[in-house]
């Protein structure tokens, strides 16, 4: 007969099951005890964070944590993700990673996501949307988490072919502004009518609305009036090398 799964005793937590010797996912439990202890307990914190009792006291013990209980620790704590999830860096700063509905926070340099979260790299490339910048390396600077379950449901997209890149300028605006994060579908190569894209036009990354015209002709569109359309001849469209579709936007609410 197997032998019984062992418990041991913590002041917060009551009977846990003993780590299952994986040692990112015990330093993850050892910083939410840390978290309980701050707060009066895991169960104080259970309440603040509307996570079930029962899903702390596991991870707590050493048992992986997914993504979106992160994510509900580091709203409700104030706590910065990055050190949630791979304990790098202040366990608290002035700034927040930026979010939609959970869906991401920088982990700067991790190379590992956790249970339910993927990890899509962020370039020091700025797309203009303004009257273009010249073409940096393009480099990774650092990682994004994100839910998956946000990647893969709700934007219908592989995470492997995805990256983030900002937004420079004000052409695109009120659609995109000036330091939005974009996320950018790398494989998207193929023009739909009025879809926003990256373009790399002579050395400059652009994030401009294409539409294809029966003429062969290609014209390039800013949302902000003050910038005319750009017509693109079938013998200039070798010009422009297409980098991906932005399908998605993180930044500031705008007045």
């Amino acid at each position: 007969m197997e032998n019984p799964v062992k418990t041991e005793a913590d002041p917060n937590c009551g009977d846990l099951t003993v780590p299952d010797g994986n040692p990112q996912t015990e330093a993850r439990g050892s910083r939410v005890r840390t978290l309980g202890a701050e707060h009066g307990g895991l169960a104080a914190l259970s309440r603040l964070s509307n996570v079930a009792l029962s899903t702390l006291q596991r991870i707590a013990a050493g048992q992986d944590m997914k993504v979106e209980v992160m994510t509900a620790l580091a709203q409700a704590t104030g706590t910065r993700l990055e050190w949630l999830a791979t304990g790098t860096g202040p366990m608290r700063s002035a700034g927040a990673g930026f979010e939609e509905e959970g869906a991401a926070f920088s982990v700067g340099q991790a190379r590992e996501a956790p249970s339910g979260g993927v990890l899509i790299p962020r370039y020091e490339a700025r797309a203009s949307a303004g009257i273009g910048t010249p073409l940096d390396p393009g480099w990774v600077s650092e990682k994004v988490l994100f839910s998956a379950d946000f990647i893969r449901k709700r934007l219908r997209r592989k995470p492997e072919n995805l990256a983030l890149i900002e937004c420079s300028g004000d052409s695109m605006e009120p659609t995109l502004h000036d330091g939005d994060e974009l996320l950018v579908d790398t494989t998207a190569s193929d023009l739909r009518s009025g879809a926003i894209y990256i373009l790399r036009v002579a050395g400059a990354l652009l994030a401009k609305r294409v539409q294809p015209r029966l003429d062969g002709t290609l014209m390039i569109i800013s949302d902000n009036t003050r910038y005319p359309p750009e017509v693109f001849q079938p013998s200039e469209t070798s010009q422009l090398d297409i980098v991906g579709e932005v399908i998605w936007r993180s930044g500031s609410l705008r007045p």
